[in-house]
């Protein structure tokens, strides 16, 4: 299986806010994200990803850095973005909405994967690679028994 390569944008007001969207094929709330190619640079992608989920044409502020999932065979690629003068304070669009940063508010509605990501932007973090192992060993094996199963 090939790598999934997939960017999100981490969008911060002055009153200590993230932006999160509830796109249509979501389940949850999330940052702004999609999938890209290989030939797409991530810096477009992110700006890409966040205008089609909230409508804001963003600058990239920051690179925050590179998660790898080895259990889901993910790369995501995180930057901080800053929205036009005047919109960091309120809905852009009725699927998205401004959560606090304190860990407790971002816990109850984010995987606790973007709780990192986010604590690592509150924290000044940057360039960081970090590479979460959720047992591939054991995810595999389950894919395996799931494919024989098919047979």
């Amino acid at each position: 299986m090939a790598l999934r390569r997939t960017v999100s944008g981490i969008i911060m007001n002055d009153r200590h806010q993230v932006l999160l969207v509830h796109g249509p094929h979501r389940h949850e709330w999330d940052l702004p994200s999609a999938d890209f190619e290989a030939a797409e640079m991530p810096a477009i992608a992110v700006r890409r990803a966040v205008q089609a989920a909230t409508g804001l044409t963003v600058t990239i502020d920051r690179f925050v850095g590179t998660w790898f999932c080895l259990q889901h065979e993910t790369q995501e690629t995180v930057f901080v973005v800053t929205p036009p003068a005047g919109q960091e304070s309120v809905p852009i669009k009725l699927t998205s909405r401004w959560v606090d940063t304190t860990p407790t508010a971002l816990a109850a509605v984010l995987p606790a994967i973007r709780v990192e990501q986010i604590t690592a932007v509150l924290a000044g973090k940057q360039g960081l690679h970090v590479i979460k192992d959720e047992s591939i060993w054991r995810y595999r094996r389950q894919r395996m028994a799931e494919w024989l199963h098919r047979l």
